[in-house]
């Protein structure tokens, strides 16, 4: 099984809005942990802001989280 088109970026996300971000990047809540690493590795962002349906920040999840949840049994 593909972890990474399975798992959504919120199962891995730091959850809370977040105070301060040096990233700019947003990806939806629902987005796949693969189609949010292929985001970042192409922006060359390390991170990005996690958003709900309309836009609000519900969290941030670095590129590192998504590659340690990808690479974990």
């Amino acid at each position: 099984v593909n972890r990474g088109r399975y798992l959504r970026v919120e199962s891995v996300m730091e959850a809370g809005v977040p105070k301060t971000t040096t990233s700019t990047m947003k990806l939806r809540s629902g987005t796949t942990l693969e189609a949010a690493a292929l985001e970042l590795t192409t922006s060359g962002s390390d991170a990005a802001v996690v958003v709900d349906g309309g836009g609000a920040p519900i969290g941030k999840v670095s590129l590192r989280q998504i590659t340690s949840a990808l690479s974990s049994a």
